[in-house]
């Protein structure tokens, strides 16, 4: 690690194919990841990690500038995603010790507050741009996706329903951006690749078959 510059995040333009960095961290940081853009797509919610490898949200405008930390816990994370108004991010944290659970804080600073879904064993999450639907993974041998009804995208208004169903690893959950589709990532099939689904549970399609490692799926 030491050999390796520390990691950024970088805004890529598909149409020109041009590449800007957004943040640039220094050592002895070990680099930035997991970025989740804003509804208005004007701010980027990021992971900042340290050579001790403690973590934190950071928010940083797509224009550039000096990141902006958001929360000072000082523990593993395993992903950033945005309500539907922009208002809150929520974020999976270890900080009440012992096992990953879904945390929401306001865009504008505070204190963190526990969300009301997911429970325990929960390393990821996103929030449809309806802001009534919430997709999250829990871990209970495996991992598998679900979905839950929810008000003001924390508090369940239903029970949560079970998407998907493996041995495997199913991970990574992200929204179409109408609603009705989630993309996510799985090793089911023995290489890691992009799958879709839709929200009832149905019509599973395997996007990509590659060898490598493929990972990071947005819409």
């Amino acid at each position: 690690r030491s050999s390796q510059p520390p990691s950024n995040i970088l805004l890529f333009s598909p149409e020109t194919g041009e590449r800007r960095a957004l943040t640039s961290p220094a050592a002895p940081l070990f680099g930035d990841s997991l970025p989740a853009f804003s509804p208005d797509s004007q701010t980027v919610a990021f992971v900042r990690t340290t050579a001790d490898v403690s973590q934190d949200v950071y928010l940083v405008p797509i224009t550039g500038g000096e990141p902006r930390r958001l929360t000072f816990d000082n523990v593993p994370l395993k992903s950033t995603a945005w309500n539907a108004d922009g208002s809150e991010i929520i974020f999976s944290s270890t900080r009440e010790g012992g096992d990953y659970g879904l945390w929401r804080i306001s865009a504008s600073g505070g204190t963190p507050e526990r969300a009301a879904v997911g429970g325990h064993h929960v390393p990821g999450a996103s929030v449809s741009r309806q802001g009534n639907r919430l997709a999250y993974v829990q871990w209970s041998g495996d991992f598998n996706i679900y979905r839950i009804d929810v008000s003001d995208s924390t508090r369940p208004t239903s029970p949560p329903i079970k998407l998907t169903s493996s041995t495997r690893l199913d991970f990574n959950p992200q929204y179409s951006p109408d609603g009705k589709r989630i993309a996510f990532e799985s090793d089911r099939d023995g290489d890691s690749d992009i799958y879709k689904i839709t929200v009832k549970g149905r019509k599973l399609v395997r996007l990509t078959t590659d060898p490598a490692t493929t990972f990071g799926a947005d819409w």
